[in-house]
């Protein structure tokens, strides 16, 4: 597991998508 920083939770929108299907997949 990562430890997620405030500066390094930014996500652009153009890799959001994916983001969001990684999220999914750890939901799991």
């Amino acid at each position: 597991m990562s430890i997620w920083r405030p500066e390094d939770f930014y996500i652009p929108e153009d890799i959001s998508a994916e983001f969001s299907a990684l999220s999914r997949w750890e939901n799991f």
